[in-house]
């Protein structure tokens, strides 16, 4: 190099970085009219990620918001811990699978997060009944999905979450609820969801039943493609089994080291796994195999 130009990336609170400038010994030695206009590209150039990371932070808060509003409602029902949080990671992979854009993406990890905030406003008595429910019981726990989106409709600007929030019990073969709806006209992204919300409460253990094996979970699915299931996302879901066998038993395997007084996968390593199984999803179940009415797992 004959000749460089350093020029500071500055924000108003702190210089964060450097645009260098570099010539070889063919050309001509910089001037200080040079030293001027890298000056002033530097400045456009750190405004322009200043304001990025920005909007990062702030994603990366009201993400935090919205998943500890989430735990608040699981925290209600002990027999559910942690099911909003694998269920995102599950709809995030299967939506990474499917070839989802990366804004769709972004905003579905928030959507699933809300998914059963409507729990909420459900009674303790039904919530946290350690059995199945009874006809009536039931026809009260399907309310928490217009009670979720009467809260989301609060929110302003979160509406792309609706579809998500109310959707996710919607059935391929029109059976769902609350709106009877079918096939495609059910939400892309409530399909996704609804794979990933079965899945989990079918390998999730309830105080009256064990999960189910992954395998057995895997075929159940199979068998409701096409009638419960949109047979696209449970084709994809497949795709992706050997990612979801391997998160299943590291926390089997947290699990057990917990009971056993051990400790040796953290919970940031198992969020770490789960965000290298879905390339960075930031930047980057069914009830008893199938809803039957009066006879509901509480997912």
């Amino acid at each position: 190099m004959n000749s460089i130009v350093c020029a500071v990336l500055r924000a108003p609170d702190r210089e964060f970085g450097v645009l260098h400038l570099d010539r070889d010994a063919d050309a001509e030695p910089f001037t200080e009219a040079d030293l001027s206009l890298a000056d002033t590209l530097a400045d456009a150039v750190a405004l322009g990620l200043d304001r990025q990371q920005l909007v990062e932070r702030n994603r990366a808060l009201f993400v935090q918001t919205v998943t500890a509003l989430a735990q608040a409602v699981e925290m209600r029902d002990e027999y559910t811990g942690n099911h909003t949080q694998r269920v995102t990671t599950y709809a995030l992979m299967l939506a990474e699978e499917m070839g989802l854009p990366e804004e769709e993406r972004r905003q579905l990890q928030v959507a699933t997060l809300l998914h059963d905030i409507g729990k909420i406003a459900i009674d303790d008595q039904v919530l946290r009944k350690p059995g199945r429910l009874s006809e009536h019981e039931f026809a009260t726990m399907k309310t928490h999905v217009l009670r979720g989106v009467e809260i989301v409709q609060m929110i302003p600007g979160l509406s792309w979450a609706l579809p998500v929030v109310r959707g996710h019990h919607e059935r391929w073969d029109g059976r769902g609820y609350p709106d009877g709806l079918k096939g495609e006209e059910i939400p892309l992204t409530a399909r996704v969801v609804g794979v990933a919300d079965a899945f989990d409460a079918m390998t999730s253990d309830r105080p009256y039943r064990a999960g189910m094996p992954a395998a057995r979970a895997f075929g159940e699915l199979q068998s409701g493609s096409g009638t419960h299931f949109d047979p696209l996302c449970v084709e994809a879901f497949n795709r992706i089994r050997p990612q979801l066998e391997v998160l299943l038993e590291r926390e089997a395997a947290e699990r057990r080291d917990a009971e056993g007084g051990t400790h040796t996968l953290s919970r940031q390593e198992l969020d770490r796994e789960r965000a290298a199984a879905l390339g960075d999803p930031s930047v980057s179940t069914i009830r008893n195999a199938f809803t039957e009415k009066g006879h509901s797992d509480k997912h």
